[in-house]
């Protein structure tokens, strides 16, 4: 159970941070809704429930919600695009320090 609060925190705070959310608004409902999805039978019917709600809890909730689905998407693509090279360059650098894929 600690597991899932800390991976629902982590990915509250990751989507807050690149969709330019105010900090807790994707946090809060991740942590609402992870314990109830976890515990359900059918975790595909849970999640497509639960991703309209939570569009309507960013539009309860969100101050940037004037511009809507499309303004979030504008914002946090650059970001993503920038997040994930940096990514797959650390990656490529980590697997070549801790030599992964070398034979003797």
């Amino acid at each position: 159970m600690a597991e899932t609060v800390l991976f629902a925190l982590a990915a509250g705070a990751v989507e807050d941070s690149i969709s330019t959310l105010p900090m807790m608004t994707s946090a809060s409902f991740f942590l609402l809704v992870s314990l109830p999805v976890r515990w359900l039978k059918f975790p595909a019917v849970a999640t497509m429930l639960t991703y309209p709600i939570y569009h309507l809890w960013l539009a309860i909730w969100s101050p940037m919600h004037d511009g809507g689905c499309w303004s979030r998407v504008l914002v946090s693509m650059p970001i993503a695009c920038v997040t994930a090279y940096a990514s797959a360059a650390l990656f490529a650098w980590a697997e070549r320090k801790a030599a992964v894929g070398e034979q003797d």
